[in-house]
């Protein structure tokens, strides 16, 4: 829920300084294509994180730069080189094993077994496969309007229509629950406020900047890019935590920037 909300009081405003360009009826389409997509492509990753060891779901989002070289043909239309296509893939590979080089009794394969027993895992090759197609609609609606309109525009329409979403489709009226629980226990919301307005500027600044950058390149480029957050999070991990390894893992992490310079240089 923050991580849609948070950004939106910072969004908001900058609707109201930003030129609204003219809005064809493709636009308001593919705005109604995605909004459904995001929300089940957050409750699928929720329910991989609750069904499933990290380790054998996470992996799985390594694949979305590769779902992206036929969806970006499919939806945008783009095409990728050879030389790009070999730095996707070297991105992927690399990503994949950021999480499966060792540190126990678990293979390289393990993951990709997981597949075949555990719904986690189905779950977050779901949510790759969603994303490599959201990634495409959002940047056919940027290319119907434009990125510093549509970033505030369609993540303030999250942050608005998710808590809705809560609140007319739980069984167990989670949106309810919350809105005790935040009663109830308001001194932790408020202990926690620094942190929400952190998510918010973070993830306002994570908009724009996607935003900007998959209206000037290739999608499949950009998210291979992108991707390489899997890296930073387990420099962070072993920085802040001090996770281990960290060195079997910079092999990871060398593919990762190997195929980054492939996909810049193509």
């Amino acid at each position: 829920m923050a991580r849609f909300v948070a950004p939106v009081p910072l969004l908001v405003p900058l609707l109201f300084l930003t030129k609204i360009p003219h809005l064809s009826p493709t636009f308001w389409s593919t705005v109604v294509l995605l909004v459904p997509l995001e929300f089940t492509a957050m409750l699928l990753y929720m329910n991989a994180l609750r069904t499933s060891q990290m380790s054998l779901s996470i992996p799985m989002l390594a694949f979305s730069p590769s779902f992206i070289v036929v969806t970006g043909w499919l939806i945008l239309g783009e095409d990728v080189s050879f030389k790009g296509f070999c730095g996707i893939m070297s991105t992927v590979f690399g990503a994949y094993l950021l999480h499966v080089i060792p540190g126990g009794d678990r293979g390289v394969l393990e993951p990709l077994k997981a597949l075949f027993k555990y719904k986690g895992s189905r779950y977050m090759l779901g949510v790759a496969f969603i994303y490599s197609i959201t990634s495409c609609l959002g940047k056919k609606a940027i290319l119907l309007s434009s990125p510093t309109f549509f970033a505030p525009f369609y993540f303030s329409l999250l942050g608005v229509t998710l808590p809705l979403f809560y609140a007319f489709s739980s069984k167990k009226r989670l949106f309810h629950q919350v809105l005790v629980a935040v009663r109830s226990r308001a001194s932790h919301v408020l202990a926690l406020l620094p942190v929400f307005v952190g998510i918010g500027v973070l993830q306002a600044l994570m908009v724009y900047s996607h935003m900007i950058s998959i209206s000037m390149t290739n999608a499949a480029y950009m998210i291979t890019v992108k991707r390489t957050s899997l890296l930073f999070s387990i420099l962070l991990g072993a920085t802040l935590f001090g996770e281990r390894p960290l060195v079997p893992r910079l092999l990871g992490g060398s593919l990762m920037l190997f195929g980054v310079f492939l996909v810049v240089t193509s």
